[in-house]
């Protein structure tokens, strides 16, 4: 190849690398999710025994659900440590969040975001296109209101409203249910969590790694461009990758948020 050519191809890998930055410079930058996907305990509120209660119980909704023309849900929970409530409403879309990471296959996620400002709990649910018509939002409110408002123990409270929202999807959407009451269930969370022996591999609140996500369903075009043409010119770039990941799922904001009350 030709010094003249080598410069041409330079120059217009340059130019490629420029424009991508300016296509996404305007875009909200969210943490990546957690290498768990599942859970994404950012704020660390939840206890350990909550965290792999979700994860067995979110992954499990997702592995039967493949069974089914409409499956591949995914239910993932995301918390954060915020200021304000500006703060929320200004760095926080939660559509653009779920869209960023792709929740659920075929359009059937949900993502529950929930924001601890001191010692104020705001909570939003966001369903994904085709999880709208079972998440209904006077749904969403009473899931809210019986796992959340009442409930000291948030890591608790969060357990309960995955088990009311992964039963709402089981019935609905597959004509399933769970073998026991939601109460028995939280019953056998309760023994669970007394028992509970931490395991020394947490990455609940770890961001996978960059080219776990390059290479994700959740990572744009413009990124994967970008990124491609930067590891041409400097030849740098590393990463690990993931265990789960999103499925490409989109939303449409029909989620409801409010305050623990």
């Amino acid at each position: 190849m030709s010094k003249s050519v080598r410069s041409l191809l330079f120059l217009g890998l340059l130019g490629v690398a420029i424009a991508a930055i300016f296509i996404f410079r305007n875009q909200t930058t969210y943490p990546r999710p957690t290498r768990e996907f599942y859970v994404n305990d950012y704020a660390e509120k939840l206890s350990d025994a909550a965290e792999d209660i979700i994860l067995f119980e979110s992954a499990q909704m997702y592995e039967i659900s493949q069974d089914y023309d409409n499956g591949g849900t995914q239910v993932v929970i995301a918390t954060f440590a915020v200021e304000s409530l500006d703060e929320i409403e200004e760095s926080y879309n939660a559509t653009e969040l779920y869209r960023q990471w792709g929740i659920g296959k075929n359009d059937m996620g949900a993502l529950i975001l929930m924001f601890f400002v001191g010692e104020d709990v705001y909570v939003r649910i966001e369903p994904g296109y085709r999880m709208e018509p079972i998440l209904l939002p006077g749904e969403q409110d009473s899931y809210i209101a019986e796992a959340i408002d009442d409930e000291d123990d948030i890591s608790r409270g969060a357990v309960h409203l995955i088990y009311l929202i992964l039963s709402d999807i089981y019935g609905e959407a597959y004509e399933l249910e769970y073998n026991d009451t939601i109460e028995v269930k939280m019953e056998e969370f309760d023994a669970f969590a007394l028992d509970y022996v931490p395991s020394d591999s947490d990455f609940s609140s770890i961001q996978m790694s960059y080219l776990g996500y390059l290479f994700s369903p959740f990572s744009s075009w413009g990124m994967r461009i970008f990124s491609g043409v930067m590891a041409l010119l400097f030849f740098g770039l590393g990463g690990g990758f993931l265990r789960v990941v999103g499925q490409g799922g989109r939303s449409g904001g029909m989620g409801i948020f409010r305050r623990r009350r």
